[in-house]
């Protein structure tokens, strides 16, 4: 009698720990299916307490979705609003997309001792420099979707021939003055004629209200005489 209860403790034991287990190796593998494989052989190189700069891509933007698409004016500018009235329907001047990333999400990563690098709305990400074991409970969170590594790029460092060129005389061209014009354009005549300004602005067309960004990968030949004035501060 004694020796059945005994093997009955056993087997219940065994399975207790067998389900264990089989539990702790499903959540740690579905905790490691959000991590991508780059972030992993990302990790794998470096040293436990060195960190990468990853995504978190978050599964939703929480219940308040519906409150912020009916109130755009509570995260889009009055500008961006008359903007978009131009290209759209009154009633999609927003979708999902435009709603910003869950605060209560952002502020459990805060409070979680994590520093929010930056957050993007269309993606639903926000980036985070974490180490190893840092990837690994951020994953586990439920609201993370997805980590990913941020793509980063590097120019090839390449030795450019010295283009500086000896200055020469250029005759300056006269600016026009038989064409008829609301604004003198002075020296510039040419080039804005050539793009069709003067009839553009002479139909009223001036540029008021637009706002217009600038995007530029900078300049790779500071050694032009152009830059000179740059180069001497």
């Amino acid at each position: 009698m004694k020796n059945k209860i005994n093997l009955k403790i056993a087997v219940g034991s065994l399975i207790v720990i067998s389900t264990y287990f089989l539990i702790s190796g499903f959540i740690e593998n579905k905790i490691a299916s959000k991590i991508s494989q780059r972030v992993l052989e990302k990790v794998s190189m470096l040293d436990e307490n060195d960190e990468v700069l990853v995504w978190v891509k978050l599964k939703d933007k929480g219940s308040s979705v519906d409150f912020y698409l009916n109130n755009p004016e509570l995260y889009l500018t009055v500008r961006a609003i008359e903007r978009r009235m131009i290209r759209r329907e009154s009633e999609n001047l927003v979708d999902e997309k435009d709603v910003p990333v869950n605060y209560n999400y952002i502020e459990d990563l805060k409070n979680s001792g994590y520093e929010i690098k930056n957050k993007s709305k269309w993606f639903n990400s926000v980036s985070l420099k974490l180490n190893r074991d840092e990837i690994y409970d951020v994953a586990a969170k439920n609201y993370v979707k997805a980590v990913e590594l941020v793509k980063t790029f590097e120019s090839e460092k390449i030795e450019r021939p010295d283009r500086r060129r000896t200055p020469r005389e250029v005759e300056p061209v006269e600016p026009q003055t038989d064409v008829v014009s609301t604004l003198n354009y002075g020296q510039s005549w040419l080039q804005s004629q050539m793009i069709n300004v003067p009839i553009a602005h002479d139909s009223g067309y001036r540029g008021q209200g637009v706002l217009i960004a600038c995007f530029d990968s900078g300049f790779d030949n500071l050694e032009h005489p152009t830059f000179d004035s740059v180069m001497s501060r």
